[in-house]
């Protein structure tokens, strides 16, 4: 199953923008919080980014306030842009940012089993 294809389908409702963020760290920095069957999908840093533009675009990223996007250092790039996510996902080697897994963990557990209690 392809990324986009799940969070678009998992997050139908929508997700928050700083969800969305931590959600693209946690599975930038490990895969294995997701389904296996997501997990066979390309989750390179490009492909990553274009599933959340994707989502973006379709609008289920919600309350997306553009100040909030520099603490990861998102600030050339439209929210549907894929080079928004990518400059999130840099972040992690720019500003030594980490990802809140309980954050991740709640999203994801809160739905389905795909996170276990690591």
């Amino acid at each position: 199953m392809r990324l986009v294809d799940f969070l678009s389908e998992y997050f139908r409702d929508g997700i928050q923008y700083e969800d969305a963020v931590q959600l693209c760290l946690a599975i930038y920095s490990s895969s294995d919080i997701l389904p296996l069957l997501v997990q066979q999908d390309d989750l390179s840093m490009d492909k990553i980014a274009e599933a959340f533009a994707n989502i973006a675009k379709l609008g289920l990223i919600k309350n997306y306030i553009p100040y909030k996007a520099t603490f990861y250092g998102a600030t050339y790039h439209a929210i549907e842009d894929k080079g928004h996510w990518i400059e999130t996902q840099a972040s992690i080697f720019k500003l030594n940012t980490t990802q809140d897994l309980n954050t991740v963990k709640a999203l994801l557990g809160s739905k389905s089993s795909c996170v276990d209690n690591k």
